[in-house]
């Protein structure tokens, strides 16, 4: 062996010794590519590329709750449907973010009802409240084929052509390269407002400060017992929190959100929220990754603390992180209508109501010294959402749905989350449908 390493060391020891030099004048290289300051080239202009067209009645951006929702209703009142999505998955929050959590679902009906109908016999546990998101995927697929949809998945919406208050068509990159899809009329189910906002149109971001409400990365571990769990007081308890973030303490550890919590989806398979990422904008790809990585260190030191522990944590293993750290505000895209506090505070009525909102005003603390979530001093009573919020007040053929929909800080805490988000989804979805066909006539 001493004779074959001498042997290589001088027959190719040259040649080893050029290709370091030249992996160390490429890291070089990678290094000054990643400027501490991004500055803004006011001279860039994207050079023309050939695009394949596709045509629709209805367009739907964005494959969460709320677009999954408007693509089947669109598609099931008639209308030639495509529903784009940028991750290999239709769900959005629900499936790439491991929620596993439905929330304000109880008054629900329609499309809400069917899926909770279904999930109920995947043999998760606590359905409808929580469910197994690989049988989620499977569903919400399975619902778009059976009703017609045009499936698109791993394609972004990075441009939108507008001309006249119409948007004419939107513009996608995949590996398929630069596509056109042109729509009689175009739904924003994208979270964050991206096609509005890539439009032109107007929107608004976080409170009056400008600051948004933290973002958390969820995971799912193994190895928790749900009968240990019970008698610990860490589910099924009206103390679990303080009782889990009393476990992670003992555990020599802190979680970012001071309301860390388990929630049991099936025996020994566990949501695991223990993060909070502060300062985030949805319009931030930098902040995006720099707080998806820290989030998921923390969650990983924190799960292997626990299992040090022993006890009933001994099994626990990490089995997957979010592959979206979930965001929970975006931009508020401006509607015919505005939802408000007062409409929050009063229950307010509306004739072209499109959904009750039940759930409270959940603000979560904006900066790591605040409360976990407090209702903001706002006490909610139910409320519609009208059509005329989920209508955009720039483009006459775009309609949101989703967390994107007009409306103020205090009322987006409440019609946030994505029992609404599938109500809204389905009213628009109808409605888009009779504008398309009328159009067609």
């Amino acid at each position: 062996m001493f004779y074959i390493c001498k042997f290589m060391k001088s027959a190719f020891g040259p040649l080893l010794k050029r290709r370091d030099a030249i992996k160390r004048a490429c890291a070089a290289v990678a290094l000054s590519a990643l400027p501490c300051a991004v500055a803004e080239d006011k001279n860039f202009s994207e050079k023309p590329k050939s695009a394949k067209t596709r045509e629709f009645d209805v367009v739907v951006c964005g494959g969460g709750p709320a677009g999954w929702a408007a693509a089947v209703s669109a598609a099931r009142a008639g209308a030639k449907t495509a529903i784009i999505e940028q991750q290999g998955c239709l769900g959005g929050i629900w499936t790439c973010g491991l929620v596993c959590l439905i929330i304000d679902w109880q008054n629900k009906t329609g499309l809400m009802k069917e899926l909770i109908g279904e999930l109920a016999k995947t043999g998760a546990q606590n359905v409808p409240h929580l469910y197994d998101p690989e049988a989620m995927k499977v569903l919400l697929e399975r619902f778009c084929a059976e009703s017609g949809v045009n499936i698109r998945l791993y394609t972004r919406v990075c441009a939108v052509n507008a001309e006249s208050g119409r948007i004419k068509s939107v513009e996608t990159e995949s590996v398929s390269g630069r596509e056109l899809w042109k729509g009689k009329v175009f739904i924003d189910a994208t979270g964050n407002g991206d096609v509005g906002a890539y439009a032109g149109g107007n929107f608004s971001i976080g409170n009056e400060n400008g600051k948004c409400q933290p973002a958390t990365l969820f995971a799912i571990v193994s190895g928790l017992e749900t009968a240990r769990l019970r008698e610990a007081g860490l589910i099924d308890s009206p103390k679990w929190r303080a009782n889990f973030m009393a476990h992670i303490k003992a555990a020599g550890m802190s979680a970012s959100y001071s309301g860390a919590s388990l929630f049991q989806i099936r025996d020994c398979w566990t949501v695991f929220m223990v993060n909070h990422e502060f300062g985030i904008r949805c319009d931030d790809a930098d902040a995006y990754t720099s707080h998806t990585i820290a989030a998921r260190a923390e969650i990983n030191k924190i799960v292997d603390a626990l299992r040090a522990r022993g006890g009933l944590w001994k099994n626990i293993r990490l089995a997957l992180t979010a592959s979206h750290i979930g965001i929970r505000e975006g931009r508020r895209l401006r509607g015919k209508y505005e939802i408000t506090a007062d409409d929050v505070i009063k229950g307010a009525r509306f004739e072209d109501a499109v959904c009750r909102v039940e759930y409270w005003t959940d603000i979560h603390g904006l900066d790591s010294s605040a409360h976990a979530f407090s209702d903001g001093g706002v006490k909610s009573k139910p409320y519609d959402i009208p059509m005329r919020a989920l209508e955009s007040a720039d483009f006459e053929n775009l309609f949101m749905a989703g967390r994107c929909i007009s409306g103020g800080f205090i009322p987006h805490a409440s019609y946030r989350v994505t029992g609404n988000a599938v109500a809204m989804g389905e009213a628009v979805g109808k409605k888009a449908a009779l504008v398309a066909n009328a159009r067609a006539q």
